[in-house]
């Protein structure tokens, strides 16, 4: 997916969410979820299961680029942290 079919799919997803919170939908959840929005499974695997059984998430900020030793990553995520982790993992 690139960068602008990801936007309209987050767009769309939570204009839903919000347009019918009676719906009870709930976004994906867990590693297999981060696993199937293109997060690399060996990454999630070596994270701890804390951070991965928390992650819920429409997309994978990760995957709009590539990150390299010693670049500065700033996250304003509200989740486990996991794409901090990851990032910081990338970048050292």
């Amino acid at each position: 997916m690139n960068p602008t079919e990801l936007k309209v799919t987050v767009k769309e997803r939570f204009a839903k969410v919000a347009l019918s919170p009676d719906q009870q939908k709930k976004f994906p959840v867990g590693p297999a979820s981060a696993k199937k929005l293109g997060y690399d499974p060996k990454e999630i695997d070596a994270l701890p299961t804390s951070v991965t059984e928390s992650f819920r998430g429409v997309g994978n900020p990760l995957g709009l680029g590539q990150l390299r030793a010693g670049q500065t990553v700033f996250e304003l995520g509200s989740g486990p942290g996991m794409d901090s982790l990851l990032a910081a993992r990338r970048v050292g």
